[in-house]
């Protein structure tokens, strides 16, 4: 199944397709060195006629159907070989015309909400006819929840991760011994929450392993991992 807006004739392969040509123009190399990119990487298939099928969107002309569609493990494969974060493949941030959603969702969302929506920061939603986006409050299956709902149920551990990047920056912003300990110790909570929570937490340097372990704050210190001295050169 196709998911399209109402110009009628984009896929997400299509928008994929569309920025793996702008970013290896970006770059200045060619299909041919892009595809021994992506052969060093393990995607021997990434050949330069498939990915002249990706780019192009060359059609079957019997079904207009596209005759080369993008798996998840190919964006994946080229995103990385690209140096380009994979969702920006998939929802470019540039441009005039909307981000693709469900077909039902008339006209799409716009990339900035469709990237919220893509990063946990916002739930499942769509455009309005004023132009705003809204939540979508529609029922799953037989499963009596909403979709809003179902959403704020998963979107925990991203919650997290966002308090411990901005926690992170906290620590690296302070620079005299007390503020520093202080933001120490916030960071130590986000940590604990998470180990608590099941939630992969970061390896640290051991000056920050140890200043976070010396708050006290983590119930379960040995989870939290410092990094080989021999790693940080």
């Amino acid at each position: 199944m196709h998911n399209k807006i109402d110009d009628g004739d984009r896929t997400p392969s299509d928008v994929v397709g569309r920025q793996v040509q702008v970013h290896r123009d970006r770059l200045g190399i060619t299909r041919e060195q892009l595809a021994e990119e992506c052969a060093k990487l393990g995607a021997p298939q990434l050949t330069f006629a498939a990915l002249t099928n990706i780019e192009t969107g060359r059609k079957n002309p019997k079904t207009g159907v596209r005759r080369r569609e993008i798996s998840v493990d190919e964006l994946l494969v080229i995103a990385y070989a690209l140096a380009v974060p994979p969702l920006l493949l998939l929802f470019p941030l540039e441009g005039p015309k909307p981000a693709l959603t469900p077909p039902h969702w008339k006209g799409g969302l716009n990339p900035y909400a469709a990237w919220r929506w893509a990063m946990g920061e916002e739930p499942p939603g769509h455009m309005q006819e004023d132009g705003q986006a809204r939540a979508d409050f529609s029922t799953i299956a037989k499963t009596g929840k909403d979709r809003f709902e179902a959403w704020r149920e998963v979107v925990y551990p991203v919650e997290l991760y966002r308090s411990l990047r901005d926690a992170e920056g906290v620590v690296r912003a302070r620079k005299d011994a007390e503020s520093r300990a202080a933001a120490f110790v916030e960071l130590a909570k986000v940590l604990d929450q998470m180990i608590r929570a099941g939630i992969s937490v970061p390896a640290y340097t051991s000056d920050w392993a140890e200043e976070i372990r010396a708050t006290g704050v983590i119930r379960h210190p040995q989870a939290l991992q410092a990094l080989d001295p021999e790693e940080n050169e």
